[in-house]
């Protein structure tokens, strides 16, 4: 290519690379033309012209009383009213959507500056409305000695901003909530004559909505501590130390907790609680109670029930575990277990503390679940079994998944040999003399008969009767055909696609506490458990017997 030619990123035409037709850069030539450039700018420009005659339109021409004719005319013919009637009737009106007033000044409004007056006259409406108008503009009259000052609603949603960073030395930034706005369409305009001493308030706003409550530190605060050696973090530190007054009934969390929990037992309402006695175990601290009044109204419908965890819950490592019931579709909470625990902790505390927990609810509510559900924690899987032994026990799909998918990622550990003694022993419906069939069974091969009649190949399958009756018409909405089956089976392969590319990464090995003791490290450096063709295809297997109902067809 000739590298006295370049290529226009706009244009895609090829042009001497010179002065004349490309703009200098720090590093040579800009990557678009002169011409393509003056384009742009010229289009930037016309964009912003619409854009601010837009905001004048909006702002100025919002009635037809803008004009200086119009705006005569009403001060002729309105009548003066006082600043205090005038605020006692605005306050008063259950809704103001517009209104025009000729406001007599009061003494503390009279300014030498006209946008002080008016400044002063809009914070007045704003405190007896709650509508807070942040100024915008100003009209200077040429055909009357009259100045219009313009505001806007602060929360209309057509004029927000957004938030810049304070700069300077020693500003701390102070971050704020992001106000609530509205399509409210608010304008106020406030015209000023001058050598008069009143005012012609205009004011529009088409929808109602939220106070505008100010959460700006008070100016006095900040005049007389510009640069505070107080931060957020120590404010907070103080409010929660006031706030944690209403619920802290010890030093000691555990007794404080319990306390409370005696407290709101005592309580006979939708939300009391009733606490849960629990086995003492050395190395952990565990507190349990259930959800009386939500049990009695609730718990004879209840035939599945699921559990969850959560860690890090609080400063002090509780996990918290969560009993769930469905009613209707919808999960309702149970009861809740918090349990610490710490470095010498006794082997199967957490189970002994779940079944606990169970048979709590088995014996005093007398809840049977026929499904239950939970992770591919081992302890809560044990704890259900022995508890609700008749019950179908349920693993969470989505973390089956990703086990199977970093089982299948680690490459070195091979899988310990089938011991079919192993098998029978914890299956007993498994036949030891069982063998996969390597290939079909052959079966014979139909005769073929093709008739034809004059060289016309003729069916040979009766015509079938169809026979309608008269059935009652159904939305073509309710009816499930194969193409919406295979969409959503469709939808959820894709999903487990989408989970196997998600972090996808390989590695050699992984911690012991993932494998039997039988499964061990190969020392062949090319040895792969699954190459990575071959999980996509065992993900959507393992997805369709997951997920496959045995009354379903194939």
């Amino acid at each position: 290519m000739d590298s006295s030619k370049k290529k226009c990123g706009a244009c895609k035409f090829f042009k001497n690379v010179d002065s004349a037709n490309f703009n200098k850069t720090r590093d040579g030539y800009a990557a678009v033309c002169k011409q393509c450039s003056e384009k742009r700018i010229q289009k930037w420009r016309e964009k912003k012209t619409q854009k601010t005659q837009a905001m004048h339109i909006s702002s100025d021409s919002e009635d037809e009383d803008s004009s200086d004719e119009a705006e005569e005319a009403l001060r002729v013919k309105l009548g003066n009213v006082k600043m205090a009637d005038f605020l006692r009737e605005i306050s008063s009106t259950e809704k103001i959507a517009k209104f025009t007033a000729m406001v007599e000044l009061p003494d503390d409004l009279k300014k030498p500056d006209a946008r002080q007056s008016a400044d002063g006259l809009a914070s007045a409406i704003w405190s007896e409305l709650k509508y807070r108008f942040v100024y915008h503009s100003r009209y200077v009259s040429k055909r009357t000695a009259s100045t219009r000052y313009i505001y806007h609603c602060a929360q209309n949603k057509d004029r927000q901003q957004q938030s810049k960073k304070k700069v300077g030395e020693g500003i701390k930034q102070r971050d704020k909530e992001q106000m609530a706005a509205f399509k409210c369409d608010g304008w106020l305009h406030i015209t000023i004559w001058d050598e008069s001493n009143s005012a012609l308030v205009k004011l529009k706003h088409d929808t109602e909505h939220i106070p505008y409550w100010s959460i700006d530190l008070w100016d006095e605060i900040l005049k007389s501590h510009p640069t505070p050696t107080f931060s957020r973090r120590s404010i907070h530190s103080l409010w929660h130390e006031e706030s944690s007054k209403k619920w802290k009934r010890d030093p000691n969390e555990l007794k404080s907790a319990k306390i409370l929990i005696e407290e709101a037992a005592k309580i006979k309402k939708l939300y009391s609680v009733e606490p849960i006695s629990l086995p003492e175990e050395p190395g952990f601290t565990a507190i349990a109670f259930s959800l009386p009044e939500v049990l009695r109204k609730w718990g004879g419908r209840i035939r599945e029930i699921s559990l969850d965890s959560a860690w890090n819950t609080n400063g002090s490592n509780y996990e918290v575990y969560a009993l769930l019931g469905e009613i209707s579709g919808s999960g309702c909470p149970l009861g809740y277990l918090l349990i610490q625990s710490g470095k010498d902790g006794a082997a199967g505390a957490k189970e002994r503390f779940i079944k606990k927990l169970l048979e709590h609810f088995h014996k005093v509510w007398k809840i049977c679940p026929i499904i239950t559900l939970t992770d591919k924690d081992i302890s809560e899987i044990n704890a259900f079994a022995a508890e609700f032994p008749s019950a179908k026990h349920q693993l969470c799909f989505w973390h089956c998944l990703r086990a199977i998918k970093t089982r299948l990622s680690i490459l070195r550990r091979r899988p310990k040999f089938y011991d079919v003694k192993e098998a029978v022993g914890e299956f007993n419906w498994i036949d030891p003399d069982f063998v996969p069939n390597t290939a079909p069974e052959p079966t014979p091969t139909a005769p073929r008969l093709t008739i034809r009649l004059n060289g016309r190949v003729q069916a040979i399958i009766p015509r079938t009767v169809t026979l309608r009756t008269a059935q009652r018409e159904s939305d073509a909405a309710d009816e499930l055909d194969d193409e919406h089956l295979e969409a959503e089976d469709e939808d959820l392969l894709g999903e487990v696609d989408r989970l196997l590319d998600r972090n996808s990464q390989d590695s050699e090995d992984g911690p012991d506490w993932m494998f039997d003791k039988d499964e061990t490290v190969s020392k062949d450096p090319e040895y792969i458990f699954c190459p990575a063709p071959h999980r996509q295809q065992i993900l959507h297997l393992f997805t369709k017997h997951f997920c496959q109902h045995p009354i379903f067809p194939e």
